[in-house]
């Protein structure tokens, strides 16, 4: 990627695709993990994208208005808008060609999507800051982290069962969508305080050490 000397904060990429060029902007956190998993998609499929960090931004940012529920990620490209992390990762998919991340048969694909599913609409919801903090406006700060931890690691024990079956990856044998979930989630419990598991924390470093995360694999 290389940066754009007008807009200080953010990467300047155009992508050509079936003969049209799409200017897609992907908006996002470095601290919110799901905009991590979007980033690692576009960077891993190779897509040509603008990066905005909505943190060093100001509250009058253009980012404040596209946002359908004031959260990232969120991208647009031309003129629509997209949010939420599957629904991105679906367009992309749909979008973009190899690397695939949905590999295998149709009951491996609909595996990988268990898998991203449960930690999209089973971990992350409950351990959200923001929820959390709506939800229940009396814990402290350090009430809450113990309360994230304590859920994460339930919940990954819960879903071990479903993993690594044939292979150290996710599901199946190739990496997937549900391993870009899986170590983000991963990722977040540690930048908690937590610790993983032997299981998991074998599973990180064998993600790490593959080199999927920077797309350098195809």
């Amino acid at each position: 990627m290389e940066d754009d000397p007008g807009s200080a904060g953010f990467i300047s990429r155009r992508h050509l695709f079936s003969g049209m060029i799409m200017d897609i902007v992907l908006y996002y956190s470095p601290t919110s993990n799901c905009s991590l998993r979007v980033k690692w998609v576009f960077d891993y499929k190779g897509i040509d994208y603008k990066l905005v960090d909505v943190s060093a931004v100001d509250s009058d940012h253009v980012f404040f208005s596209l946002s359908p529920y004031g959260y990232v990620p969120i991208v647009t490209v031309d003129d629509e808008v997209l949010s939420e992390s599957m629904a991105i990762a679906d367009f992309a998919e749909d979008s973009f060609g190899e690397p695939i991340l949905f590999p295998g048969n149709s009951l491996n694909r609909a595996r990988i999507r268990e898998v991203c599913e449960f930690v999209n609409s089973t971990i992350h919801p409950a351990q959200n800051s923001s929820i959390l903090r709506f939800l229940n406006p009396g814990l402290s700060d350090a009430e809450r982290v113990e309360l994230r931890i304590n859920w994460i690691n339930h919940c990954l024990d819960r879903l071990k069962p479903r993993l690594w079956k044939v292979s150290q990856f996710a599901v199946g044998t190739n990496f997937s969508l549900a391993d870009i979930f899986l170590f983000e989630i991963c990722v977040k419990l540690v930048s908690l305080g937590g610790e993983l598991s032997n299981d998991y924390a074998q599973y990180r470093g064998f993600i790490e050490s593959s080199g999927f995360r920077t797309g350098s694999k195809r």
